[in-house]
């Protein structure tokens, strides 16, 4: 998550959803809580539509529910 923040805040969107996906699938690997990955998909979606990235944030949705089902 802190590579992905990194490359977010130097507008290296798509490098920083590669780090977020990964970091959503060792989460679920780790059996971490369906909240907090729920909260880690949703506030990138979030950061992503503030930094008027729509069909980004679009597609972070649709693929990151596909890795953590």
């Amino acid at each position: 998550v802190a590579l992905g923040n990194i490359k977010f805040a130097k507008k290296a969107y798509p490098d920083a959803l590669e780090d977020f996906a990964n970091a959503l699938v060792q989460m679920e690997q780790d059996n971490v809580d369906r909240a907090q990955i729920d909260a880690l998909l949703d506030g990138v979606d979030k950061r992503l539509l503030a930094a008027k990235q729509k069909p980004l944030a679009k597609a972070w949705v649709e693929q990151a529910k596909q890795l953590v089902r």
